[in-house]
């Protein structure tokens, strides 16, 4: 797991992690708590803490189910998040993916899975 005392953003495009963090009031963080065998639900209000430290609001989504992961997700980036953060596995990724097709709002990555073949694919930690 993550040490969360030092989240690194890091955005699938080109946008730089460093240029939304510097431009960013507000995240809605995808948290999935199922993700890494259930182990990272702990992480939700550290990040919420890592965030806080940067100046940055966030707030953190946890759905009953994908389908409504993917709607809260939905309704964060229609009402104006600077960032959308997936903080879970593979799926948590494709969850927050479609949340943010089609619209001009980044997507963070913290990986919380066990497998997470999608950071792994992207270069990232």
């Amino acid at each position: 797991m993550p040490d969360t005392s030092s989240v690194r953003l890091v955005t699938v495009g080109a946008t730089r992690a460093s240029t939304i963090l510097a431009m960013s009031r507000s995240v809605a963080i995808l948290l999935n708590p199922a993700s890494g065998k259930g182990r990272s639900a702990e992480y939700g209000p550290r990040l919420i803490d890592s965030f806080a430290r940067r100046g940055v609001d966030a707030s953190l989504l946890t759905g009953d189910s994908a389908e409504h992961a993917v709607e809260l997700a939905r309704h964060a980036v229609a009402d104006g998040v600077d960032a959308l953060i997936a903080a879970g596995g593979d799926g948590t990724v494709n969850t927050a993916l479609q949340a943010v097709a089609e619209t001009s709002t980044p997507l963070g990555i913290v990986s919380l899975g066990t497998g997470n073949d999608n950071a792994t694919l992207l270069g990232l930690p």
